[in-house]
This record gives structure tokens, C-alpha cells and sequence, in this order.
């Protein structure tokens, strides 16, 4: 099974996977949004709500998504 068609990737009704990437350096070209990349950190955000930081690189650039 893809991750993307998991039973567990929706919150609220709203499809989580893929993310939605935000580009770091806005001269950067926008991503398509298909999941090709490298993965190169995760981090985990508690201060009022829980957020999971993904950032990602490809041949565009650096990238983060939110969770």
C-alpha cells in the first residue's frame, strides 16, 4: 500500500499525504507536487499543539512542510 492511500493519512476529513511543501528561499523554483526529494530532517514541535517539521532538498531546492 502507498503511503498516500493509508486509511491514517487524514486528519479532519483532509488528506495529510503528500504535504503540502513550502519553498526556504523564495527565488527557489515552486515544487511539483509529487514526492520526489530527499528527506533530510524531521522534528517534532510542542508547544501549544504538536507539529511534525518535515524538510526536504531536490534539484530545486530546500523544502518544509508542516504537519
Amino acid at each position: 500500500m502507498k503511503l498516500r492511500d493509508h486509511p491514517l493519512m487524514f486528519h479532519e476529513g483532509l488528506r495529510t499525504w503528500p504535504p503540502t511543501w513550502v519553498c526556504v528561499n523564495r527565488t527557489n523554483k515552486p515544487i511539483e507536487q509529487d514526492e520526489i526529494g530527499t528527506l533530510t530532517e524531521v522534528s517534532i514541535r510542542t508547544l501549544r499543539d504538536s507539529w511534525l517539521i518535515l524538510w526536504m532538498n531536490n534539484h530545486n531546492g530546500e523544502y518544509f512542510a508542516l504537519f
